[in-house]
C-alpha cells in the first residue's frame, strides 16, 4: 500500500511527490532560493530547454558558492516509510555544458546520498543513484543544486 501523496505503478510506489515537476510548479515542495525567482519549473514549450523526460523540470540559476548567492534547495517530508527498509532514490542532472563548478547533492534528514559534481562543459540528463535505510516512518528529503556561471537541472525524481 502506498503512502498519501505517494504514487503507485504496478505496487511499486514512489514516496516523492510531484519529482517530475510535471504539476508546472513546485506542488509538494519548499523552496529556499539564493533570490527571488532564481529558481523556477520550466516548460519545454516555453523555454527551448529540454527536460530528461515529459514536459517540466526543475532549473535554478543559483550560483553553487555561498559567496555568490549559494545554491538553491528544494524540500519535501516523505511518509510511509518502512523502518528499516532500505530505500533507493533516482534523479537525472544536467549542467546543460556551461561550465563549473555546478552540482546537485541530495540529502535524507541532512545526510547526504548522492551527488553529482562539476559535469562541465558536458551537456546532457545524468542518472544520479542513492539510498537510505529508514529510522522513522517519515524523512526530511531534500536537494541543493546550483551552477557558476549559468544554469542546471534536475527531473524525475523516484524514491522507492
Amino acid at each position: 500500500m502506498c503512502a498519501i501523496g505517494s504514487t503507485c505503478a504496478a505496487g511499486i510506489c514512489n514516496f516523492v511527490t510531484n519529482g517530475d515537476f510535471e504539476t508546472g510548479d513546485f506542488t509538494g515542495w519548499t523552496l529556499f532560493d539564493c533570490a527571488p525567482t532564481e529558481t523556477h519549473v520550466l516548460n519545454l514549450a516555453q523555454s527551448g530547454w529540454n527536460p530528461q523526460q515529459g514536459n517540466y523540470f526543475a532549473r535554478t540559476i543559483c550560483a553553487v558558492s555561498v559567496a555568490y548567492g549559494g545554491p538553491a534547495t528544494l524540500q519535501q517530508t516523505i511518509s510511509g516509510l518502512t523502518v528499516g527498509q532500505t530505500y533507493t532514490m533516482t534523479a537525472y542532472y544536467n549542467g546543460f555544458g556551461r561550465g563549473t563548478p555546478d552540482s546537485v547533492t541530495f540529502y535524507v534528514n541532512g545526510m547526504a546520498i548522492a551527488s553529482r559534481i562539476n559535469q562541465g562543459s558536458t551537456n546532457g540528463w545524468f542518472l544520479v543513484t542513492g539510498s537510505f535505510t529508514a529510522s522513522a516512518t517519515s524523512a526530511v528529503f531534500s536537494f541543493t543544486f546550483g551552477d557558476d556561471p549559468s544554469a542546471c537541472g534536475v527531473d524525475n525524481i523516484v524514491i522507492m
